[in-house]
């Protein structure tokens, strides 16, 4: 993810995350995982409705293709963790958005698998 997150800062994007978990749920997830980016806590989701995130239905959620990622995961060795009262229905999305303000891009996710791959967000950068 280094690589990638200098890929976007040299052309001058900010790469960050926002979470719905509180600051006390992302801190031990952050030590864990270690990302490189700077991670956001939104417990009351006033991001998520800016950005118009709705939650998905449950059919969505048991989809073919998100219940693949989820069986993909466990064979590499991930450890399905119970929700502890987080709210496994909020979508989630991608957005690209200038330092004044402006969308240049916006994807929101059908369902739990359904994301832009780093490439996808790389040609729309590229073509700007």
């Amino acid at each position: 993810m280094s690589a990638e997150r200098e890929w976007f800062a040299a052309r001058g994007i900010d790469v960050a995350v926002v979470s719905f978990a509180t600051p006390e749920r992302l801190k031990p997830y952050q030590e864990i995982k270690q990302w490189p980016v700077p991670i956001y806590a939104d417990p009351d989701r006033t991001v998520y409705r800016a950005f118009e995130l709705r939650r998905l239905p449950w059919r969505k959620l048991l989809a073919p293709r998100a219940l693949w990622k989820y069986l993909k995961l466990l064979w590499k060795g991930r450890k399905m963790q119970r929700p502890h009262g987080d709210d496994v229905t909020q979508g989630s999305g991608d957005f690209l958005v200038t330092p004044t303000g402006d969308l240049l891009y916006e994807f929101r996710s059908d369902d739990p698998a359904h994301r832009p791959t780093v490439e996808e967000l790389k040609k729309v950068v590229s073509a700007m």
